[in-house]
C-alpha cells in the first residue's frame, strides 16, 4: 500500500513538474515573442529615422552646391589653373629673393672693402674688376 501511496505521490510530482515545465515553456515563448517584436519595432523606427536624415541630408547637398554653372564660363578659374598662377608667383618671388640676396652680400663686401681702404692710408687693397649693376 505504501508503494502504491508513493506511486501515487510521485505521479503528482511529476504531473506538477510536468505543468510548471509547461507553463515555464508557455511563458518564454511569450516572452521571446515580445523580446523579438520590440526589436522588430525598434529596426523600422530606425529605418525610419535613417531614411528622414538621407532626405534631409540630400536637400542639404541641394542646397550646398547650387545650381551648377557652365564649365566654359570665362569667369571661373579652375583649380588648376589657380595653382599653376600660384606656383608661377611663388618661383617668380624667389627668384627675387634671391636677387636681393646676392645685392645684399655684394655691397656687404663693398662695405668691408671700403672700411679697410679708410682704415689704412698707406695700402690699397686690391678690388676685383667685378662690375655691380644695382
Amino acid at each position: 500500500m505504501q508503494d502504491a501511496r508513493r506511486l501515487a505521490i510521485q505521479e503528482r510530482i511529476d504531473a506538477v513538474l510536468r505543468s510548471v515545465a509547461k507553463e515555464k515553456k508557455i511563458w518564454k515563448r511569450g516572452y521571446m515573442r515580445k523580446y523579438m517584436q520590440s526589436h522588430r519595432d525598434r529596426d523600422k523606427r530606425e529605418v525610419e529615422q535613417l531614411r528622414q536624415q538621407v532626405t534631409a541630408l540630400e536637400h542639404d547637398l541641394e542646397r550646398l552646391t547650387g545650381p551648377r554653372q557652365d564649365k566654359s564660363s570665362s569667369t571661373i578659374l579652375s583649380w588648376r589653373d589657380i595653382a599653376l598662377a600660384l606656383n608661377e608667383a611663388k618661383d617668380e618671388e624667389t627668384a627675387r629673393l634671391d636677387e636681393s640676396k646676392r645685392k645684399s652680400q655684394a655691397l656687404a663686401r663693398l662695405i668691408v672693402d671700403l672700411t679697410q681702404w679708410l682704415s689704412s692710408p698707406t695700402q690699397l687693397p686690391v678690388v676685383g674688376l667685378e662690375v655691380m649693376s644695382f
